[in-house]
């Protein structure tokens, strides 16, 4: 039944693609959720979600050598000329997509080519300690074609396709829209104690707490910032339904109990809220610094602090608890095992997705006793996980990554003030502030590794990229 929707939903959604392409391609961050939905095709797994980009993919190209092909001269001969001279255009040095995106593509060309030696260095399969043998190659095969190809074939049709503000915003509000429909999932469960985690925490459709809070909370920040700005301009019937959004986003992130995102969030917005109050100081001139904004965001910081603690104070007092089996004490030994695991792979890692089979079987080795957790399926932190999974490439390519994007935003900081709202500037420092989220986050979790979240990620490092100066 589930191959028979997605065949249908790819079918549908590649007949409006080579109608509407761009709204197709912004209009695919409104299904990142339904990777949850899986076929099989002739014996290869398809989530929904990808069928729905390679779809989109197909009608892109298509519709180009449609335009190139066919929109030439007159006659065979006018439509072969005009299709090379479209091809010659498309890859010249000065005006190419090569060329426009030349630094992110490095980058980007990197990641997938530790994907693919990560790949190569798999093992086929991995005995465990009961005695079943862990399936690595083709896990790995999977997390390459559902959490690395699949993505970056999306971030191409983001930087092919879309252009100006406004496509941003259009893709930007399909994945708050999402997160949204995910977040009134999260307090139905806390309504009804109907709670699909052990230590019942609000999940929505995930099988972690965490997997939401690390998809709700760059749109929770996107929306604060936008419910904001329309309040000081007219839209007033748009911002009460963005506001009501971001009270919904709110208490589902309450309800996750996740400190790692709150904390996370905490930093975002101290990034842009600061951010934008030294560029209103200096358009206006201010040259002495004003604690009136910091003074603020600290007393919201410990309204929120105080929330969570009212919630669900037990999980607080037990954070700093590291004699007992915890939250931080499984965590720093998942540490442990994870930098053990690094210095004797240090060059090309261990593999994708073979984190949880090498755990069980080095854990004890490793930390000199049994762990408090024998399933684990990722090291909970970002930077450890692409080192693991990817290499020292992976990492390199990731942070190369972060750094082109740094540099894109950096001229953005000053006077991004100035600009109305949806400015290209403006609208890029509140993207790296969603970024930075996810760096944030990292630390604590691993807001990558997973259909959804891989997504999101290329979301937000393309839209940076995709406006016009």
């Amino acid at each position: 039944m589930e191959t028979l929707i997605i065949s249908l939903g790819a079918a549908a959604y590649f007949v409006f693609a080579l109608a509407r392409i761009e709204t197709a391609v912004t209009g695919l961050s409104l299904f990142f959720p339904l990777y949850l939905v899986k076929g099989d095709f002739g014996g290869l797994p398809f989530t929904f979600v990808e069928a729905l980009i390679y779809a989109t993919a197909l009608a892109s190209v298509i519709g180009w050598i449609r335009e190139s092909f066919f929109s030439g001269g007159r006659g065979f001969l006018g439509r072969f000329r005009s299709f090379f001279v479209g091809l010659k255009d498309y890859l010249a040095p000065k005006e190419s997509f090569f060329h426009r995106y030349r630094y992110l593509l490095i980058g980007v060309f990197g990641f997938v080519l530790a994907a693919l030696l990560s790949f190569l260095v798999t093992k086929t399969g991995i005995p465990l300690i009961d005695g079943q043998i862990f399936p690595g190659q083709r896990v790995a095969l999977g997390i390459l074609k559902g959490w690395i190809i699949a993505p970056v074939i999306y971030l191409l049709l983001l930087l092919a396709i879309v252009r100006g503000s406004e496509g941003v915003f259009k893709a930007l509000n399909g994945y708050a829209f999402s997160a949204v429909i995910l977040s009134l999932w999260a307090i139905f469960q806390v309504v009804t104690g109907h709670y699909i985690t052990p230590d019942a925490r609000a999940s929505g459709p995930f099988e972690s707490a965490n997997y939401l809070a690390l998809f709700i909370t760059p749109a929770l920040l996107y929306l604060v910032i936008k419910v904001r700005e329309m309040f000081q301009g007219k839209s007033r019937v748009i911002s009460i339904g963005a506001f009501i959004a971001c009270v919904v986003l709110f208490v589902a992130l309450i309800a996750t109990k996740s400190y790692a995102a709150m904390i996370a969030l905490a930093a975002a917005a101290l990034f842009y809220f600061g951010a934008e109050y030294r560029s209103y100081c200096i358009k206006r001139g201010v040259k002495a610094f004003s604690w009136k904004l910091p003074l603020l965001l600290v007393i919201f910081a410990g309204l929120i602090l105080f929330v969570v603690f009212a919630v669900d104070p037990s999980k607080w007092q037990a954070m700093f608890q590291f004699g007992q089996r915890n939250s931080s004490s499984v965590r720093l030994e998942v540490y442990s095992i994870a930098w053990g695991l690094i210095k004797d792979n240090w060059l090309f890692g261990i593999g994708m997705g073979q984190f949880p089979a090498l755990y069980q079987v080095d854990a004890t080795a490793i930390l000199g006793h049994v762990p408090y957790e024998w399933n684990m399926l990722h090291p909970h932190n970002l930077y450890l996980a692409l080192w693991l999974n990817l290499g020292l490439l992976g990492l390199a390519s990731f942070l190369y990554l972060i750094v082109v994007a740094v540099k894109r935003v950096w001229g953005c900081l000053k006077d991004f003030i100035g600009e109305k709202r949806g400015g290209a500037g403006k609208l890029r420092v509140v993207l790296f502030a969603m970024m930075l989220i996810i760096l944030v986050h990292g630390i604590f979790d691993t807001p990558f590794f997973k259909n959804d979240l891989a997504l999101l990620f290329w979301l937000i490092l393309g839209s940076i990229f995709v406006q016009s100066e």
